[in-house]
């Protein structure tokens, strides 16, 4: 039985998507701030976003790889987005464009 977390999981190591491609918005009042999925490069990572440990349950990861600590690697990926708000049009942005147009 292996005991390596699913290839997307969340950080309680549960199946989170099968890839990054068929993720959804929770809604539709939600958008996609960001083109394409990142790697986050703001941890303690090496030069391609990976974090090294003896194993997955680790509390202690780290970005330099050592043979002797370093039998497991995580990289998380990131996706920015926010919630989609439609701006109202104001009685008063409407006679403001009325009298741009005289």
């Amino acid at each position: 039985m292996s005991k390596d977390p699913p290839p997307w999981c969340d950080t309680s190591m549960k199946l989170t998507l099968p890839n990054v491609h068929s993720f959804q918005l929770p809604d539709p009042s939600w958008e996609w701030v960001s083109p394409r999925w990142l790697i986050d490069m703001t941890l303690d990572v090496d030069e391609d976003g990976w974090q090294y440990a003896t194993k997955f349950s680790s509390a202690s990861w780290h970005g330099r790889h050592s043979a002797a600590k370093s039998f497991v690697r995580r990289r998380r990926w990131l996706r920015l987005r926010r919630r989609y708000t439609p701006q109202p049009v104001c009685a008063g942005d409407r006679d403001a464009d009325a009298k741009d147009d005289r």
